[in-house]
């Protein structure tokens, strides 16, 4: 690993003549996992059939396994999805929502999923609440309470970004997920860049439902574009009702 600043940027094929500053839409891959997910790519071009009809079921499990191992999640709770709005469509339709229930949300959090939750809400006569948060916040308890006021008697979820992304803030999520849990409130947490960032124990926040994404780190043997390796973490002891085909969406240079 390079720890030296100066260094890193010859760890990445990024055009040297530009200052790249969005690793978080489209980040560039790291020398060595571009390396290895070339390989992954000939391999699987070598014998298709054998690699996606009797390899892969193997493969997926030991990069859950890995992943699990990383983020402190039961590997059996891991599935991996195509992107992030697949992940957050995989929670969020089985909510069973119902005319006039609510979703509540704040106003920091990532455009293309705000309009996820207002198409899902819309279809089921439900309401996607966008609590305001005050810039600058003092404090988390300052979060967890502007949070906790857009609570009501039909709030039935709290989706929140684990850091946003329009400030880069870190929010209170295992104290919001913990009151919410007393509540009997279901919370949905968008974890994108949290894992490599954070400590990251998904049972120990007691949340129902995580997505988390690896930048540029990928299960390199899939067809898919690298900005898109996203997954979401369910834990089946949490909610029996909601499917357990979810995942923590990680991308492992195997």
């Amino acid at each position: 690993m390079v720890s030296d600043g100066a260094r890193l940027r010859d760890e990445f094929l990024l055009d040297p003549n530009v200052t790249f500053l969005n690793h978080g839409s489209f980040g560039a891959t790291p020398r060595a996992v571009f390396e290895r997910y070339q390989e992954w790519q000939r391999e699987l071009e070598r014998q298709p059939v054998l690699f996606l009809a009797r390899r892969l079921d193997a493969l997926l499990a030991e990069a859950r396994a890995e992943l699990g191992a990383y983020v402190g999640a039961d590997p059996d709770d891991l599935v991996f999805v195509p992107n992030a709005t697949a992940g957050v469509n995989v929670a969020a339709w089985p909510l069973g929502l119902e005319q006039g229930d609510e979703v509540l949300s704040t106003d920091l959090e990532y455009g293309a999923l705000d309009l996820t939750w207002e198409h899902v809400c819309g279809d089921f006569g439900a309401r996607y609440v966008r609590t305001p948060i005050r810039l600058p916040v003092a404090s988390a308890d300052e979060i967890v309470e502007a949070v906790w006021a857009g609570v009501g008697p039909r709030t039935r979820a709290i989706f929140l970004s684990h850091h946003t992304s329009s400030t880069a803030m870190t929010l209170p999520v295992r104290e919001l997920c913990g009151r919410a849990r007393e509540a009997g409130i279901r919370t949905i947490v968008d974890g994108a860049h949290v894992p490599g960032h954070l400590p990251l124990k998904p049972a120990r926040a007691r949340r129902r439902l995580l997505r988390g994404q690896l930048p540029q780190v990928a299960v390199p043997f899939l067809r898919n574009d690298r900005a898109t390796r996203i997954g979401v973490h369910a834990d089946r002891r949490l909610d029996r009702r909601m499917p357990t085909a979810m995942c923590v969406r990680t991308q492992t240079a195997t």
